[in-house]
């Protein structure tokens, strides 16, 4: 869109300043909570979307999924897990999700507001979303996102930076949900986000960010501290 104007280049990295009161919010939550400031790694999960208005969770991964990935990482890397939400709708993904799981995980639905949710966003050293404004506040913040895409595409939607990952299928459907059609669609069932399964996002996120020689994990060891 810039182009025309004659500006090019890379653009800036957008920043997120936080109040020092945000930052204790999310500090003392995680505290209280019995998470220590040095525990690695904490994992925020977010299981809700941003509803279309005629009301087709269409970018939902199941709520299981997200069950089966937390437990994983507890398992594998004693992962502190958080599940963050909104509202009545959402507020009941985070239970299915915490219900289905093994191992305890912290509800933190409905307990922040937007600005210090993005300060536990900030906090944490991982970040498991769907297409949602909650995943583009946790890559504005610079917190490492893996991103659930199916009836939207990534090239559009996606997290900005080479930080983060992205699952998605890229079925001959989609996307389906687009600016061209006013994100209206006939599907039902969405196989894009069944597709994506639990033991790829767990043997990822392990790959690029918590094994022991992860090309990032130094760096998202380290972020959360800064």
């Amino acid at each position: 869109m810039l182009r025309p104007l004659g500006i090019t280049g890379p653009l800036p990295t957008p920043e997120l300043p936080l109040l020092p009161a945000e930052r204790a919010a999310a500090e003392s939550f995680v505290a209280g909570h019995g998470i220590a400031p040095g525990h690695f790694p904490l994992v925020v999960l977010h299981p809700g979307i941003g509803m279309n208005f005629y009301r087709v969770p269409l970018k939902r991964w199941d709520p299981r999924s997200f069950a089966a990935v937390a437990d994983a990482l507890v398992e594998r890397f004693g992962a502190a897990v958080v599940f963050t939400g909104q509202g009545a709708e959402e507020r009941e993904l985070v239970a299915t999700a915490r219900a289905a799981m093994r191992h305890p995980a912290i509800d933190a639905c409905d307990q922040f507001s937007v600005t210090e949710l993005a300060a536990l966003l900030a906090r944490a050293h991982l970040v498991v979303a769907n297409d949602t404004s909650v995943m583009h506040l946790a890559a504005l913040v610079g917190t490492p996102v893996a991103a659930l895409f199916g009836p939207t595409a990534p090239l559009h939607y996606g997290p900005r930076g080479d930080r983060h990952l992205v699952f998605y299928r890229d079925l001959y459907c989609s996307p389906c949900l687009t600016n061209y059609n006013l994100k209206i669609s006939r599907c039902l069932d969405p196989v894009c986000m069944r597709g994506i399964t639990p033991e790829a996002v767990v043997a990822a996120i392990a790959e690029r960010y918590l094994d022991e020689h992860a090309p990032l994990r130094a760096a998202t060891q380290h972020r959360a501290r800064a």
